[in-house]
């Protein structure tokens, strides 16, 4: 059997335990005047369920069913005769919940710090690059840089350059005579100060294309021509990819 309630704007609140009983209390009224001569059978069944199920405006949306409990039918009901599914049901939704938005919170938490920490990297890497082209611009402003060459462009035609002051990323190999030395495999660089290089380094190197000269040495075999460059400026690397100048 159904009984109707009709709750007030703001609602019924299923978890206030003496709103709840009420409903019940009117439900066995209501099942009562229904059905009187359901009362001794009852009787000798020792009590009845009553279920108080909530709709949303009519049986067809039925939603849930909240209360079941054991009602006595010689009395109405007591507080401590039913079991408020309602409020167990709607606790532990509220527990869900939370624990959801503590999650969703936790989510969106690192996921600000992500959003921070990408910014971050993003701005260092732009204040790094900003200071790498600073350091390029002067390097070529100071050395009078025309051009940007690889050593094997330079290995197989030096002439294309002859004349012109280029910039060649390299490694410095070793001196072969107290103001010229070897970089890469086999490119001469005359003109070098005498105490510029301790050790193999990689560097950025400038220097005025001359065109060639005779490389000898036991690790080339035989007398070679080599491009040969002179000596007007260089860049230390910090690593072999020199990406503290070079992109």
């Amino acid at each position: 059997m159904l009984c109707h309630v009709t709750p007030n704007n703001k609602g019924i609140n299923l978890t206030d335990d003496s709103l709840v009983l009420a409903l019940a209390n009117r439900a066995y009224e209501e099942f009562i005047s229904f059905c009187p001569m359901l009362r001794q059978r009852v009787s000798e069944k020792g009590g009845f369920q009553i279920t108080v199920s909530l709709y949303l405006d009519s049986p067809k949306k039925y939603q849930t069913t909240y209360i079941v409990y054991k009602l006595d039918p010689s009395s109405r009901a007591s507080l401590s005769e039913y079991k408020n599914y309602a409020k167990e049901q709607i606790e532990a939704s509220v527990k869900q919940f939370e624990e959801q938005r503590r999650q969703a919170e936790e989510v969106a938490k690192l996921q600000a710090q992500q959003r921070a920490e990408q910014a971050r990297i993003a701005r260092e890497n732009a204040e790094r690059e900003a200071a790498r082209q600073k350091r390029w611009n002067e390097f070529v402003r100071k050395n009078g840089i025309q051009e940007m060459v690889s050593i094997d462009g330079l290995s197989v035609n030096p002439f294309v350059f002859q004349g012109k002051t280029v910039s060649i990323h390299t490694y410095f190999k070793r001196m072969v005579a107290p103001d010229t030395g070897i970089f890469g495999e086999s490119v001469v660089v005359s003109g070098l100060p005498r105490d510029l290089f301790r050790s193999r380094s990689y560097v950025v190197l400038a220097g005025r294309v001359i065109g060639t000269t005779e490389l000898k040495g036991r690790e080339l075999g035989e007398p070679s021509q080599a491009p040969h460059l002179k000596f007007i400026g260089v860049h230390f690397c910090k690593d072999s990819s020199c990406s503290d100048l070079l992109r």
